[in-house]
């Protein structure tokens, strides 16, 4: 299971992080733990940390077929979703940009703003934490 989620209910805040090698499966079982969780309500942000994913086991088509299962999900919730990004390799950000792409087409529930740096991402949800793994405490 390389990935941790986190209802975090005292910020309004779901964070989740990948690491090592990446799978649709990994993706599935991520929103799932999401959805199981009792603090969890939809419209909350998310927050996401792709940092140490090393491998990425699916390509376009595999997005496509994530991206259509997310599409039921993210045209139920009542308030728009705002996803941040964490994506500082040429990996990580080339996946989340084609899953930005896709976003756009067709997630109308969902914005997807990406970020290169940690930093970057903590700032722009105000976060007074000194790092993402504070978050996951």
């Amino acid at each position: 299971m390389p990935y941790s989620v986190v209802v975090r209910s005292d910020l309004e805040i779901v964070c989740t992080k990948y690491w090592g090698r990446l799978d649709l499966e990994d993706l599935d079982r991520a929103r799932e733990a999401t959805l199981a969780d009792s603090a969890y309500r939809q419209g909350m942000t998310e927050l996401t940390d792709f940092s140490d994913v090393k491998e990425v086991e699916f390509g376009f088509s595999g997005l496509m077929r994530h991206r259509r299962r997310m599409v039921d999900y993210y045209s139920d919730v009542a308030r728009p979703t705002v996803h941040h990004v964490i994506v500082p390799t040429d990996l990580s950000f080339g996946m989340a940009r084609m899953y930005q792409t896709l976003a756009e087409q067709s997630l109308q529930g969902l914005t997807l703003i990406l970020h290169d740096t940690e930093r970057d991402a903590l700032a722009a949800l105000a976060l007074s934490v000194a790092s993402f793994d504070d978050l996951l405490r």
